[in-house]
């Protein structure tokens, strides 16, 4: 029997989002908050640390775009010494008083067609170079490359919301890769997909904005708890030699299925949408969370088939719910066909 499910859906109380949010969306993390402070909660490590500690991993992995191409099935081996990697995502840039402003990716919605065309474009124009870029999906992608990057690259999580002129390539061959992402936005500018765009009246695609650890950092052997493990975090995964695989749990997971003692979910997605400010995103999300994952494994505890729920986000607390516990936090969140929340 499945004793444990672990939920880590880090940034899903993040106090610098809450702005972003609409009246409803405010509500629902207000009452969650009110809710969950009178679970059983412990105090634990910063998220990060936490994930280090219990996988037995540097703190640094989730910085390297090698293992993040490993884990999406773009990079094929450990051991192709003569390549090096960064990620490359497109993005949408706005002119403001601010400066010029990284609006992120999910505004932008690109479909594979679009993918596709925007891969052979920026190939066939550095053709004959050793710059190679592919996209893994529609969101992100990977440019390997034979040469020594000699540079630091701001993670795009850091750039988000921000002035990009003061995150910008620096080191010893600053010049060159400022200058790769200036002939990268020349290059987009008109193309025919943001052509096409326009004349639909959808945002274009300004750039890709490169960042990670162009090395794999030194791994350890990770601890046998990675077997338990169903994430959408492509550094994690690499760092544990898997493939991203949250895509084998079934929308509705039946816990008797699961034969492991320990389960953890790991939705990095819901860090993401509060980064790029997708209210909807995060709606959808949660939603599919609660009525999908959280609602079926409290079941299975009132049935005795699972022993207890932790939730784990990034606010230095776990949350646990088993059948002793004496309020029961979850058990009247529900959704009524029109996405709105009842808590109590």
């Amino acid at each position: 029997m499945t004793r444990t499910i672990t939920f880590i859906l880090p940034d899903l109380f993040n106090p610098h989002c809450l702005s972003f949010l609409d009246e409803s969306g405010l509500t629902v993390m207000q009452q969650l908050k009110q809710l969950l402070s009178k679970s059983q909660k412990q105090p634990i490590n910063e998220l990060q640390t936490w994930l280090c500690n219990k996988y037995n991993l540097p703190d640094n992995y989730d910085n390297s775009a090698y293992l993040m191409a490993l884990a999406e099935g773009v990079a094929s081996t450990r051991d192709n010494e003569g390549t090096l990697w960064l990620r490359a995502d497109p993005v949408m840039l706005s002119a403001t008083h601010n400066g010029i402003v990284c609006r992120g990716n999910r505004v932008l919605d690109i479909n594979s067609e679009e993918r596709d065309s925007l891969e052979s474009l920026i190939n066939d124009y550095f053709k004959g170079s050793s710059i190679v870029l592919e996209f893994s999906n529609s969101r992100q992608g990977f440019i390997k490359y034979q040469q020594n990057a000699g540079c630091e690259f701001t993670p795009l999580r850091e750039v988000v919301g921000q002035d990009i002129s003061h995150r910008l390539p620096t080191g010893e061959n600053a010049a060159f890769w400022n200058g790769l992402l200036t002939e990268l936005q020349m290059l987009l500018h008109n193309c025919d997909v943001n052509q096409k765009r326009m004349a639909k009246g959808q945002p274009t695609i300004s750039g890709l904005w490169l960042w990670g650890q162009t090395h794999c950092p030194d791994l350890p052997k990770p601890n046998t708890v990675a077997q338990t493990l169903y994430t959408d975090d492509s550094s994690l995964s690499g760092a544990l030699d898997k493939p991203t695989n949250i895509k084998q749990l079934a929308s509705n997971f039946e816990i008797s299925s699961l034969n492991s003692a320990d389960i953890t979910i790991y939705v990095s997605e819901i860090q993401e949408v509060y980064m790029q400010n997708d209210l909807e995103g995060w709606q959808d999300l949660y939603q599919q969370w609660v009525e999908n994952w959280l609602i079926p494994a409290i079941e299975s505890i009132n049935n005795n088939n699972l022993s207890e729920i932790i939730l784990i986000t990034n606010d230095g607390f776990s949350y646990r719910y088993n059948s002793l516990s004496s309020w029961c936090f979850w058990r009247n969140h529900k959704f009524d066909v029109k996405g709105e929340s009842h808590l109590f």
